[in-house]
C-alpha cells in the first residue's frame, strides 16, 4: 500500500493533481475521436494560419487569384476560388 502511495505521489508531482490527469486523458480521448472530416478541417486551418504568416492567405492555390472575402467568410480555410473549386469538383 505504501508503494502505491509513493507511486501516486510521484505521478501527481510530475503531472499535477487528479483533475489535471483526468483533463489530460479526456483531451487525448477527444483528439482520438475526431472524425476524418474534422481532422482535415483542422489541417486546413493550420495551413491557413501558415499562409497568414507567409502573406499568402486568400490566394487561390490553383490560379493564383484572390479568393473573395465572401467565400473566406463562409469557408475561412478555402484553398481555391469558387471557379477553380468548381472545376476541381467536376
Amino acid at each position: 500500500m505504501s508503494l502505491q502511495k509513493d507511486v501516486k505521489t510521484l505521478l501527481f508531482d510530475e503531472i499535477g493533481d487528479e483533475a489535471d490527469i483526468a483533463d489530460s486523458v479526456l483531451g487525448k480521448e477527444m483528439v482520438q475521436e475526431l472524425t476524418d472530416t474534422q481532422r482535415k478541417i483542422l489541417d486546413l486551418i493550420s495551413l491557413s494560419l501558415e499562409k497568414i504568416d507567409k502573406g499568402t492567405y486568400g490566394i487561390c492555390e490553383h490560379c493564383g487569384k484572390m479568393i473573395t472575402k465572401k467565400r473566406l467568410k463562409v469557408l475561412p480555410w478555402a484553398k481555391y476560388c469558387i471557379k477553380c473549386q468548381n472545376n476541381i469538383e467536376k
